[in-house]
Protein backbone atom coordinates (compact mmCIF):
# COMPACT_ATOMS: atom_id res chain seq x y z
CA UNK A 1 0.00 0.00 0.00
CA UNK A 2 1.46 3.36 -0.95
CA UNK A 3 0.99 6.58 0.94
CA UNK A 4 0.61 9.96 -0.68
CA UNK A 5 2.31 12.79 1.14
CA UNK A 6 0.15 15.87 1.40
CA UNK A 7 2.09 19.10 1.66
CA UNK A 8 1.43 21.27 4.69
CA UNK A 9 -0.64 24.41 4.20
CA UNK A 10 1.06 27.80 4.35
CA UNK A 11 -0.61 28.33 7.73
CA UNK A 12 0.95 25.10 9.04
CA UNK A 13 4.34 25.97 7.58
CA UNK A 14 4.26 29.32 9.41
CA UNK A 15 3.16 27.78 12.74
CA UNK A 16 5.66 28.37 15.52
CA UNK A 17 5.96 25.68 18.24
CA UNK A 18 6.58 26.99 21.73
CA UNK A 19 4.88 28.30 24.84
CA UNK A 20 1.49 29.94 24.36
CA UNK A 21 -0.97 31.61 26.73
CA UNK A 22 -4.66 30.85 26.23
CA UNK A 23 -6.89 33.92 26.38
CA UNK A 24 -8.33 32.64 29.68
CA UNK A 25 -4.84 32.65 31.23
CA UNK A 26 -3.57 29.05 31.18
CA UNK A 27 -0.18 28.28 29.63
CA UNK A 28 0.45 25.52 27.09
CA UNK A 29 3.34 24.12 25.10
CA UNK A 30 2.38 23.76 21.44
CA UNK A 31 4.40 20.82 20.15
CA UNK A 32 3.71 20.43 16.44
CA UNK A 33 1.13 20.32 13.65
CA UNK A 34 -0.42 16.91 12.96
CA UNK A 35 -2.94 15.52 10.50
CA UNK A 36 -5.95 13.26 10.83
CA UNK A 37 -5.12 9.90 9.22
CA UNK A 38 -8.59 9.72 7.65
CA UNK A 39 -8.62 13.32 6.40
CA UNK A 40 -5.03 14.30 5.69
CA UNK A 41 -6.01 17.82 4.60
CA UNK A 42 -7.15 18.64 8.15
CA UNK A 43 -4.36 20.08 10.30
CA UNK A 44 -4.29 20.16 14.09
CA UNK A 45 -2.03 21.61 16.76
CA UNK A 46 -0.91 19.10 19.38
CA UNK A 47 -0.31 20.88 22.66
CA UNK A 48 0.07 20.10 26.35
CA UNK A 49 -0.86 21.90 29.52
CA UNK A 50 2.09 23.30 31.45
CA UNK A 51 -0.01 23.02 34.62
CA UNK A 52 -1.05 19.35 34.57
CA UNK A 53 0.54 17.81 31.46
CA UNK A 54 -2.77 16.98 29.76
CA UNK A 55 -2.36 16.60 25.99
CA UNK A 56 -4.85 18.21 23.61
CA UNK A 57 -5.46 18.70 19.90
CA UNK A 58 -7.23 21.61 18.28
CA UNK A 59 -7.74 22.51 14.63
CA UNK A 60 -4.86 24.72 13.52
CA UNK A 61 -7.09 27.51 12.23
CA UNK A 62 -8.99 27.56 15.54
CA UNK A 63 -5.75 27.58 17.56
CA UNK A 64 -4.56 30.66 15.66
CA UNK A 65 -7.86 32.49 15.26
CA UNK A 66 -8.83 35.89 16.61
CA UNK A 67 -11.85 35.63 18.89
CA UNK A 68 -14.46 37.93 20.43
CA UNK A 69 -15.59 36.40 23.69
CA UNK A 70 -16.52 37.62 27.17
CA UNK A 71 -15.34 41.17 26.41
CA UNK A 72 -12.04 39.94 24.99
CA UNK A 73 -10.93 40.56 21.40
CA UNK A 74 -7.64 39.00 20.36
CA UNK A 75 -5.87 35.73 19.62
CA UNK A 76 -7.17 32.54 21.23
CA UNK A 77 -3.53 31.62 21.98
CA UNK A 78 -0.69 34.17 22.21
CA UNK A 79 2.87 33.02 21.54
CA UNK A 80 5.15 33.76 24.51
CA UNK A 81 8.49 32.11 23.82
CA UNK A 82 10.32 29.05 22.55
CA UNK A 83 10.16 25.87 24.62
CA UNK A 84 13.14 24.99 26.80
Amino acid sequence: MSETTVELSNLAKSFKPGIYRHFKGSTYEALFVARNSEHSHKEYVVYRSIYNGGVWVRPLAMFLEIIDRDGYHGPRFSWLRESN
